[in-house]
């Protein structure tokens, strides 16, 4: 009479069986599922061509935007060159010290070291990369107009 008010009851062996044996718990199904749902959202950032911007900034309106004169840009030109040339100095020096540590067998400090020095390359491209554009007045250059023009000297 009163069995259609009663709930369903589990045996306690199932329940204790689904708490130890949890393998969605175990393995953190929801947080690896979410941050492979991230990491694939970044790559097919990174492979998808979208258009340039119509209305993207040219360099006279940044300027003016950022209240910066022609003599502040001036002395970040040059900053920016001698900062760019130290960090490739630096990046050949640590190059230099990771192949000495290769010749004595120190293989650990050698990749260390090989770390640092991409570290100090890409400070270099970053560096000589806003110089080109302060040199250019130009904003939005492109890696092949910096290598060309801004590295190998080459005339547009």
């Amino acid at each position: 009479m009163v069995k259609f008010m009663q709930k369903k009851k589990s045996s306690r062996t199932g329940k204790l069986f689904s708490r130890i044996f949890n393998f969605r718990q175990w393995s953190d199904w929801d947080r690896s599922q979410s941050t492979a749902s991230y990491l694939w959202e970044r790559v097919t950032l990174l492979f998808i061509v979208k258009d340039k911007k119509e209305n993207a900034e040219n360099f006279e309106a940044a300027k003016r935007r950022l209240n910066i004169t022609d003599k502040q840009l001036e002395d970040r030109k040059k900053s920016l060159y001698l900062l760019a040339w130290i960090m490739a100095i630096l990046a050949f020096v640590i190059i230099a010290y990771a192949l000495y540590q290769l010749f004595f067998g120190t293989y650990q400090a050698a990749l260390v070291s090989c770390v640092l020095s991409f570290v100090a390359l890409g400070l270099f491209f970053r560096y000589h990369f806003w110089y080109f554009q302060i040199k250019n007045k130009k904003l939005g250059c492109t890696f092949s107009e910096w290598f060309y023009q801004g590295l190998l000297g080459r005339k547009s």
